[in-house]
């Protein structure tokens, strides 16, 4: 499939119900707070670049300011 984005992108394409997250990957962190307001937590936040889990880092509820 080339990568997570890509296949996310063609499940959804092909009706494939699909985890509600992002539509690809985001440049920075800097929208994760609107996105995490739509989607709801907790929510998974994994590096663009690492394999099989490594990397992931689970989110129960917002980062205090």
């Amino acid at each position: 499939m080339g990568g997570q984005a890509e296949a996310r992108r063609s499940m959804i394409k092909a009706g494939v119900p699909v985890t509600p997250g992002t539509e690809g990957n985001l440049a920075d962190c800097s929208k994760a707070p609107e996105l995490t307001e739509r989607v709801g937590y907790p929510i998974m936040l994994k590096g663009y670049i690492g394999g099989v889990g490594r990397g992931n880092s689970p989110c129960n509820t917002a980062p205090l300011s």
